[in-house]
Parts: C-alpha cells; structure tokens; sequence
C-alpha cells in the first residue's frame, strides 16, 4: 500500500516459510523474530508501556479489544518480560497482539527512514 509502505518484516520461522518465499522478491526486509525472551523483552516493554499510556489505540476493532484484554506478560528470571494469555484457556487468543509486538520491534529497528505518519502524537495499531 503506497499510503503505509511496508519496509520490513518480523516473521516467525515456524510455519512462516510460505511468507519468505511470498515477499522474498520485494523491497521488503524479512527477519526472524524467534520465540524467545531476549528477541519479545524489549520490544513488549515499549508496547506495554505505550498500550497502557493511551499511546497505542485499537480503534473499532473488537477482536483486537478482545485480545489485548487477553494480553499479560511472563516475567523471567532476569526481569526480561514475554507475551502470554492472561487466561491459559484456548479461547484466549492474543495473536494480534504478538503481532504488534514483532511489528513494534520491526518499528524499533527503523533509524532515519520513518515515514511522516509516524509523527502524530497516538499511533493507531488496528482500525
């Protein structure tokens, strides 16, 4: 979408070779993101932080309402934190939110090619 470009990408090595090999021809840079404290620690803090400070906003989208209620985090041993569902119950999901995470970490990597919607004082996740 020429409106938000798309410039790089967090995946999930797991079942997410489909999507490498989708976009390996764009200008899209792809990374793993595995599924660890030392790659979520970081990046969870800054979306927590940003989610509970009103930064952050999930619009109209009651999913993406529903699964950030779902959301909590795993404090490790280190005080490094991890994404997990507040409930253990399958039925709570949390994928948008892991999602936004892995992109809040894409977003972090970005030095100086920021785009100019990025400069508006709340940056929406899910409208």
């Amino acid at each position: 979408n020429p409106r938000f470009p798309i410039r790089r990408a967090a995946i999930d090595k797991w079942q997410a070779e489909w999507l490498r090999k989708k976009i390996s021809d764009t200008y899209i840079e792809i990374y793993e993101f595995n599924q660890s404290w030392a790659m979520y620690d970081y990046p969870t803090k800054q979306f927590k932080g940003k989610l509970a400070a009103g930064e952050l906003r999930v619009g109209k989208n009651p999913v993406a309402a529903w699964q950030a209620s779902n959301l909590t985090v795993k404090i490790g041993m280190r005080e490094e934190v991890m994404p997990v569902k507040r409930y253990k119950k399958q039925v709570f999901k949390i994928d948008l939110m892991t999602a936004a995470i892995m992109a809040t970490d894409a977003y972090l990597r970005v030095e100086d090619d920021r785009s100019r919607y990025e400069d508006d004082d709340v940056l929406p996740v899910f409208l």
